[in-house]
């Protein structure tokens, strides 16, 4: 297991492969290289994704969380600081475990059990939200993620994805880092949280049916963040528009 692996290890720097995902042979050189020369806690690194058909695209490019990081920096390397550490964690997790290079002694917790997708999520947010950490990343491809059907998030449908972690994983890391949190670090977790089940009651209501679930997950968009509603009013308002304008040419 991977928590007795981190247990055991004995070295200065740390890595961690999946059993379906492939480093190219530079990977660790490459990756220590970038975190001595900068003095990092943690790096990593651009892949090749698997779309689940065996046709593969660079991550980075359709990466929302790293999307304004990387139109604001041009480098090959960029390194971030704490406060962007915080806001990047804050909105998702831009490196999944087999792209990560670590040292030792930055490592503040084992992985977290609790969780049913976001482990390697958790462990990071345990370094960024308990020390001041600098960490980085490169574009260059270093590795290869695949998708053989085992993969705890790869190739599972959409909606299961959002409802283990977009909800119920988004939900324990707001409580395991609620103490370490600012006033409006907190607000923009309650507003990802009420934006989720938002998605996921109409989920429920559209292609699933089942109308008491779609109502409970609208309750809990709201409870998370009052104003959602006028979201929720306002996807309705224009969606109620484009039916009338079809009715009306229909006539």
């Amino acid at each position: 297991m991977l928590s007795e692996g981190l247990k055991i290890a004995r070295g200065a720097y740390l890595a961690t492969l999946d059993s379906d995902d492939t480093w190219e042979p530079s990977f660790v050189e490459r990756s220590i290289q970038i975190l001595e020369s900068n003095q990092l806690d943690f790096v990593f690194s651009n892949w090749m994704q698997d779309n689940g058909e065996k046709e593969f695209v660079d991550r980075f490019s359709i990466c929302k969380v790293l999307e304004e990081t990387l139109k604001k920096n041009t480098n090959n390397t960029i390194v971030l600081n704490n406060s962007e550490l915080r806001d990047i964690y804050l909105s998702g997790c831009p490196s999944p475990s087999s792209s990560l290079v670590f040292k030792k002694d930055a490592i503040a917790s084992n992985w977290s059990s609790g969780l049913k997708i976001a482990d390697d999520w958790c462990f990071i947010m345990d370094i960024v939200f308990n020390k001041s950490t600098k960490a980085g990343f490169t574009r260059d491809v270093l590795w290869q993620k695949n998708v053989d059907g085992q993969n705890i998030y790869d190739g599972k449908d959409m909606y299961v994805v959002i409802r283990d972690l977009w909800i119920h994983d988004q939900k324990f890391l707001s409580k395991r880092f609620n103490n370490n949190l600012s006033k409006e670090e907190k607000k923009k977790l309650r507003e990802n949280l009420a934006h989720n089940y938002l998605i996921y009651s109409y989920f429920q209501f559209s292609q699933n049916k089942k109308i008491i679930s779609g109502i409970k997950y609208f309750v809990l968009a709201v409870l998370a963040n009052n104003k959602i509603v006028f979201s929720a009013f306002s996807i309705m308002k224009v969606k109620t528009k484009n039916a009338i304008k079809r009715l009306k040419f229909i006539q």
